[in-house]
């Protein structure tokens, strides 16, 4: 018989595959260059000043991978729930899932209810008093994560493009001198203007090379996030919070 626990420590490890797969697309979506720098002049002065625009919405494929790692990492947590009613009653039932709730009182009432007759105290206790796993709780990454995997149930997530910085920007100005903007760092989403100062008629020839991120857009859960640091964050958050309850699990077993 497979040991508890196996199965949501391999929806991890696929959560983790889908993972490194989003880095792999999302540097391909980055290699695109996917932006471009218009010019305008400054009325008063004459000089240039280049304007940077995201114009190419985030792909839908890189949304779908979003979706798979946020569903594999919340199937480990509804496994582990489900494990430990078979291992504690001898039976599954398929409502059995990882308590995650807004409030610490919503999250008290359920494992009062139904969910003391599904696990022995140690892990209903551990899990109210140390993991918490509602907002402003200790888990509140979880309680992002099943809002998140709410919304994914839903419609695609909502993603935007977040770059940060530019480098490298090769121009020329109307007298035909041909100069380069060495760093252009964007303080996300204020500035998005660079003065050229004493060129005018600027012509951009190689709009160089920006560092770009995926966040997550308006109406998520964790809006602003990027979404790759956060993706590992929460598998790691996963991770460490199933092999707590394991052992949490294995020494009232073992006493």
């Amino acid at each position: 018989m497979t040991k508890p626990f196996h199965g949501a420590k391999l929806k991890i490890e696929r959560a983790n595959q889908h993972i490194n797969d989003l880095y792999q697309q999302s540097r391909k979506f980055s290699n695109t260059r996917p932006y471009s720098i218009s010019v305008e002049n400054n009325t008063e002065t004459g000089d240039s000043f280049l304007k940077i625009s995201t114009d190419q919405a985030a792909p839908e494929s890189l949304l779908l991978i979003v979706g798979d790692v946020i569903h594999n990492l919340m199937c480990a947590l509804d496994f582990t729930m489900n494990d430990i009613e078979f291992a504690t009653q001898g039976v599954r039932t398929k409502h059995t899932k990882f308590p995650i709730y807004d409030t610490r009182n919503d999250l008290v009432v359920a494992c009062n209810g139904g969910l003391k007759k599904k696990a022995p105290k140690a892990i209903i206790d551990f899990i109210v008093d140390a993991v918490q796993p509602y907002k402003g709780g200790r888990g509140e990454p979880l309680w992002s994560l099943h809002a998140l995997d709410i919304e994914d149930k839903h419609r695609l997530l909502i993603a935007k493009k977040d770059v940060t910085h530019i480098r490298t920007i090769h121009c020329k100005d109307g007298r035909g001198e041909d100069f380069t903007v060495t760093e252009w760092a964007l303080v996300h989403p204020k500035i998005s203007v660079y003065p050229c100062f004493g060129h005018n008629n600027v012509q951009v020839t190689d709009k160089g090379e920006a560092s770009i991120g995926i966040v997550f857009g308006d109406g998520m859960p964790i809006y602003g996030k990027a979404i790759l640091p956060t993706l590992r964050d929460l598998s790691h958050f996963v991770s460490g919070t199933i092999n707590s309850i394991e052992k949490v699990f294995l020494a009232a077993r073992n006493p």
